[in-house]
């Protein structure tokens, strides 16, 4: 099921468990921080790195995830193609000039970027049975400057 949830903070999870079945949790759990991307500039005639800076949540515990879209069709106006990264979430990291001259001549730019926090939880009994709580922010307000 899903709950409801305020970026950064902590959420409480409460599962009853069954007799003859699945353990009883109870147990807090971090959860995605907002996320603000700096502005990507696409600038066609660049041909090194792209670098990335964004504002961190916990290095280590969480995963910064960016998508650049594109058109790989001159003057297209529809992405048909994209550039996925992860990263470890530390604010700052760069995407490969191979891949990111491709969207900088690309058209139709578009980015898309997610912050994920994933919480595995034990049973408190000791048995096999285990609570995966994945967290989620998205931000589709990336600015990208064209020069």
């Amino acid at each position: 099921d899903s709950m409801l949830v305020i970026p950064g903070l902590t959420a409480h999870v409460t599962i009853p468990g069954a007799s003859n079945g699945f353990s009883a949790f109870d147990f807090d759990v971090p959860t995605a921080d907002s996320l603000f991307v700096q502005p990507i500039t696409a600038d066609p005639s660049a041909t090194e790195a792209l670098p990335l800076t964004w504002n961190s949540q916990t290095p280590g515990t969480t995963q910064f995830v960016i998508q650049l879209e594109f058109s790989t069709s001159a003057g297209g106006s529809t992405p048909n193609s994209q550039i996925f990264c992860s990263f470890n979430d530390d604010g700052q990291d760069t995407v490969p000039a191979t891949l990111a001259t491709l969207w900088r001549k690309g058209g139709a730019q578009r980015v898309h970027a997610y912050r994920w926090v994933t919480t595995t939880v034990g049973s408190p009994v000791g048995d096999a049975d285990a609570v995966v709580v994945i967290s989620q922010y998205t931000t589709d307000s990336t600015h990208v400057l064209f020069p």
